[in-house]
This record gives structure tokens, sequence and C-alpha cells, in this order.
């Protein structure tokens, strides 16, 4: 009994050791695997395969980041371009489909918010997690016009951003302000102006707020003339103190090194594609509806910073036979 039991012990040590080494190598492998379809593969080898790809992508969520897809919505189906693969996915079947509508914007975090209903009233929006498999759509209490103490002049924010532990605002006349949500008893946000840029010489498209992965603060300026996007410029928001609440200046740059910015007409994200050398570093990936096109008739193209050309390689040539498309962020938490 005593030699059988201590041959027990000793298999159970084993088995642990050499389930802990075989961890370890998994996660080397599918560090190696960078496009969510490989993690799919390894998962369907086995139940044993799936429970340790489960595992990596537990322990992964939190760090890893995949270049965004190009969602095209249409009424007969659904397809994801997937620039780091170089691949198109057609007729994908999502756990969620998103509804094949105009009023179907990117909103972050894989998240879609669809315009339900805009009135006298407010706006009635709806979220929705298109990669999730029992996701369900949230309806936002309805968003109501509000005023900003402290500002001389009415604003429109064109876009928001949370970083720094700040709110930071974009307006429409190309001024950053800051945010106080909690600012008084009232429950009136307060606006502080931090900086009023320059506009381009040429007319003032669109503009953007994104963090970069290295948690610069970027403020992105699509450029248009005659209704045609010509470019974009990129400024570096650089901060006068610690806490992210005076503005120094806005440092115009050509270089971002090895990220990328996806940019469709609602939303803007930075990644870093170093591991995805099918990705264009030092560029802006955008897709934009049908009337602003790029001056060579592109809705969805690739402008590089460094020599200002604007390209459309494969795979998102496809959108020469349709008009618009959503980035989103896929995910790989709940594929496996």
């Amino acid at each position: 009994m005593t030699r059988a039991s201590s041959s027990s012990s000793t298999c159970s040590l084993l088995n642990r050791e050499w389930d802990s080494l075989l961890l370890d190598v998994v996660f080397e492998i599918l560090d190696k695997l960078l496009e969510p379809a490989d993690h799919v593969r390894f998962a369907a080898v086995c139940k044993r395969y799936h429970s340790l790809a489960k595992d990596y992508n537990q322990a992964k969520r939190h760090t890893r980041q995949l270049p965004p897809m190009l969602l095209i919505l249409d009424q007969q189906k659904t397809t994801l371009v997937s620039v780091s693969e170089g691949k198109i996915h057609d007729n994908v079947e999502l756990p969620s489909p998103p509804p094949s509508t105009w009023s179907c914007y990117s909103c972050g975090h894989r998240w879609l918010a669809t315009v339900e209903e805009c009135t006298k009233e407010g706006v009635t929006i709806e979220l929705q997690h298109p990669f999730r498999k029992s996701s369900t759509s949230i309806r936002l209490p309805v968003l109501k016009r509000i005023s900003l103490e402290k500002v001389p002049t009415p604003l429109r924010f064109i876009d928001a951003i949370f970083s720094k532990n700040q709110t930071y605002a974009l307006c429409h006349n190309a001024e950053i302000v800051s945010v106080n949500l909690d600012s008084n008893s009232y429950n009136v946000p307060e606006a502080k102006l931090l900086t009023r840029l320059k506009l381009s010489s040429r007319y003032y498209g669109r503009g953007y707020l994104v963090e970069s992965s290295k948690g610069d603060l970027l403020y992105i300026e699509r450029v248009l003339a005659t209704w045609k996007i010509h470019g974009f410029k990129v400024h570096k928001v650089a901060f006068g103190d610690g806490d992210g609440s005076v503005i120094e200046q806005l440092l115009e740059t050509r270089s971002i090194g090895d990220e990328a910015l996806f940019l469709d007409d609602n939303h803007a994200v930075s990644v870093s594609v170093s591991n995805f050398p099918k990705c264009q570093r030092n560029s802006i990936y955008y897709s934009s509806n049908i009337y602003f096109s790029s001056k060579n008739g592109m809705c969805t193209s690739v402008f590089n910073l460094e020599d200002e050309t604007i390209t459309q390689p494969y795979p998102l040539k496809i959108m020469q036979s349709h008009p618009y498309g959503l980035w989103i962020m896929p995910s790989f938490n709940g594929l496996c």
C-alpha cells in the first residue's frame, strides 16, 4: 500500500509538472499565431487543445490587441476584411449580426452603436457587441442636449476621449476642451478651453482624438478640398503639467513609428502593427462614406504619413464595389 501510494503521488506530481510545461509551450506557440482564426483552428483539434486555448485567451485578453477588421454591411450578407491577414471573409455569420443600416456606427471597445430614434427630446441609441455569442442589445437612456458652464460660446462636440484620467472633447471649430462631469452640485458639466487649433489652409474636414498604444494623446485632422479627402495631419498633444489639465503645444508629426491609425466617420483607434507585417506602419487606414472619397475617388484607402501617398492595397480593393465599411476590433475572448 505504501509503495502504491508513493507511486500514485509521484505520477500525480509528474502530471502536474507536465501540464505546467505543456501550458508554457502552448503559450509560446499561440503567441506566434497572430490571427483569431488560427486560434479557433488550434482549439478545434481536441478537447485538451480547446481547454488550453481558453486558458491562453483568458490570460492574454487584456494585453493582446489586434488590428481592427473592416465590417461591411449590406442586406444580403456580412463581410469582414482583415488587413492583418490580407484576407476577405465573405458571408460571415456573426453571433449577433448588426443591422444593415447607415445609422450604425463603430464606437470603440468592439461595440457598435445604432441610432434608433432622433427627436426634439433627444437621441435613442442601442449598443451591440457582434462578436459575443449571447449578446443582447443595450438601449441607452435618451441622450439629451446638455449645457456647459464656463463656456463663452455654444460648442458642438465631434469627438471625445478619456485619457490621462481626464475627459477631453474636440469641438466642431477645432477647439480642445477638458470636461469636468462632477464639477458642481447642479449636475451641470463644466468645460475648460485648453487650446484653439490652427486649421489647415485647405478646407477643414473632420477631427479625431485618439490615444496611441504608448499613451500619447493624438489629434488627427482630416483635410478636405472640394469634398475630397486630400490627406491627414497628425499632432501630438504636449501637456505642460503632469495631470493633463494644461496643453502646452501641439506638435505636428509625420511619424507614428510602428503604429497604424484606423479611422472611419465616427471613430478612431491606434494599434501597434509591429507583429503584423501585412499592415502598413506609420499609416492611416480610413473608410469614409461616398460623399467624402479621397482625391483619387476611393472611399476606403491607406494614407502614408511619410510620403503622403494614398493607395488601396489588397484586400481593401473589395471596397470598389462597396460604399462604406466600419472598423471594428476583433476579440479573442469567446472565440474558444
